[in-house]
């Protein structure tokens, strides 16, 4: 699956993805650290990734057509519990997402407009 992750999620996380296959675009330590999340959602769409994040700003866009949303949604982040959070238990998967996936700290639900 491809996958870009924002700044926000751990490398804990980044690297589990990359050990599973996943082939993964980090923004962190690139030329595009620190881009704002107005670049960010078309850089994901254009390259065709799901984007990973704790930004729920993003939920914005769920309604629109895009390759995957994972929004991580905890009440106190910190590095082990958004990495914990994201169990990835599905992996493998080449279909693109036609819906995103919100993660709370009381469910996690797919939704598909």
């Amino acid at each position: 699956m491809r996958i870009l992750v924002d700044e926000n999620i751990p490398n804990l996380t980044v690297d589990k993805l990359r050990a599973m296959g996943h082939d993964v675009l980090d923004i962190p330590g690139t030329v595009r650290q620190g881009m704002f999340d107005d670049e960010l959602w078309p850089l994901a769409q254009t390259e065709q990734r799901m984007l990973v994040t704790t930004d729920k700003g993003f939920s914005e866009h769920r309604d629109e057509p895009h390759y995957g949303l994972l929004v991580v949604r905890l009440r106190q982040p910190n590095e082990q519990r958004i990495h914990a959070r994201n169990s990835w238990r599905r992996s493998g998967s080449s279909r693109s997402a036609s819906g995103p996936v919100c993660s709370s700290s009381c469910a996690t639900r797919c939704r598909v407009p």
